[in-house]
């Protein structure tokens, strides 16, 4: 969708909220990631409601869904947390498998929805800026 809006930096994201495992409390911490790099980068993040209009679709998924990626089930014995595909393609999937929180405290044993959502913008745009591994995401 848009491959020239794409190359000047003007991108639209959605939760797909017809995915059955998308959480109703992970969109803020996700916008606040993409406003991040908005802060930080040329691009330019639009939240949209309809998944039809959106270069990055967001969503929960268990196991193998469809894009060729399964996920690998919960830490620790699962290693992938998310993933996300470059632009072009725009899935970015967490893992439902997974505990997850909108921020996260000592002791939890979640993954914070926007730190991982930061590092999987930021492999979309940027291959890899730099490795965030998951010991590091749990406090």
């Amino acid at each position: 969708m848009g491959t020239s809006l794409i190359r000047l930096g003007f991108l639209r994201y959605s939760m797909d909220s017809g995915n059955s495992g998308t959480r109703g409390d992970s969109m803020e911490p996700v916008a606040k990631a993409f406003r991040t790099w908005q802060g930080n980068t040329h691009f330019t993040f639009s939240r949209v409601t309809d998944t039809t209009n959106a270069n990055i679709k967001i969503g929960f998924s268990s196991r193998d869904h469809g894009d060729g990626v399964p996920f690998d089930g919960p830490w620790p014995l699962g290693q992938v947390i998310a993933h996300a595909f470059a632009p072009i393609d725009g899935r970015f999937h967490y893992d439902a498998d997974e505990q997850w929180a909108a921020g996260v405290s000592p002791g939890s044993n979640s993954f914070d929805l926007e730190t991982v959502a930061l590092h999987e913008i930021g492999v979309m745009y940027f291959s890899d800026p730099g490795k965030i591994h998951k010991e590091n995401l749990k406090n």
